[in-house]
């Protein structure tokens, strides 16, 4: 017969605790950064809504002012 082994079990629990809560982090951290670049995301395309109304209201007005002109 072999004899028994001593093994670091604590150590081994430990290790896979602190694993869990990295990838916990990890994970957190990851939901907070994709929140982040879908607020970016929708303001951006709130931007570009504005931006298209202003220019063609803008252009309606031009186009209203060069024709009282002639």
């Amino acid at each position: 017969m072999q004899p028994l082994v001593a093994r670091p079990w604590g150590t081994y629990l430990a290790g896979g605790c602190l694993a869990v809560i990295a990838l916990a982090v990890l994970g957190t951290v990851a939901v907070f950064v994709m929140l982040g670049l879908a607020a970016v995301a929708v303001s951006v395309a709130l931007t570009a809504v504005a931006v298209t109304i202003c220019t063609l209201v803008l252009r309606s007005i031009w186009r209203e002012t060069q024709r009282e002109k002639k």
